[in-house]
């Protein structure tokens, strides 16, 4: 005679769906063990960010595998973060639902060096301005400013964007007139030339 039972609910197991593995009945009062068998769930993982990303799919308990690349954003570092957490692809999938991944930026941090006078090299982030030092001064020379390659820095709107050195420029002072030397010899000349006269006259 064919037998049937009311099978058990099947014990949950968090991120698992669960089912009893196939058997049959024994055609006497023999014991039989059936196992529960456990798939892991599947879920999706969607991104958001500036550029559109497919979403991809990931199983509880299995590493994101096949995490997409950050995209990519001038001066600027990125990372994927559920909620505050990073993910990578060595990442353990243990969410229970649906999730969106953002794309969070941090900027690059670039080197500001000064040649032509001593003054310190400043860390600045990317697009950041770099903060004016105070003036350096060379006996003989007035300082023209700050240039980077050939144009001066403005450093009211100019921003950093990459290493740069920027370079202190003067210009020589001009050196004292020589006429007052030039007048001297006249002066004696002259002085020279009107005692000549009054020696003629005596004579």
């Amino acid at each position: 005679n064919d037998k049937t039972i009311t099978e058990p609910e099947i014990p949950t197991k968090e991120g698992y769906t669960g089912r009893w593995e196939d058997y049959t009945l024994a055609p006497s009062n023999e014991t039989i063990t059936v196992k529960a068998i456990y798939t892991a769930n599947e879920y999706t993982l969607a991104f958001e960010s500036d550029t559109k990303v497919d979403s991809i799919k990931v199983t509880y308990d299995g590493k994101i595998t096949n995490l997409p690349e950050v995209p990519a954003k001038a001066g600027h570092t990125g990372v994927w973060k559920i909620d505050d957490t990073i993910i990578t692809n060595e990442t353990v999938w243990k969410y229970l639902e649906n999730k969106t991944a953002k794309a969070v930026y941090t900027k690059l941090s670039y080197l500001v060096k000064f040649e032509g006078a001593d003054v310190a090299s400043l860390d600045v982030l990317y697009g950041e301005k770099v903060t004016k030092p105070t003036d350096p001064t060379k006996e003989g020379y007035t300082f023209d400013g700050w240039y980077y390659n050939d144009t001066i820095w403005n450093f009211d709107t100019d921003v950093v964007k990459e290493n740069i050195t920027l370079t202190a420029k003067f210009t020589e002072n001009e050196k004292p007139s020589k006429g007052c030397k030039g007048s001297a010899t006249a002066g004696v000349f002259t002085l020279i030339t009107l005692v000549g006269l009054l020696l003629k006259k005596k004579r």
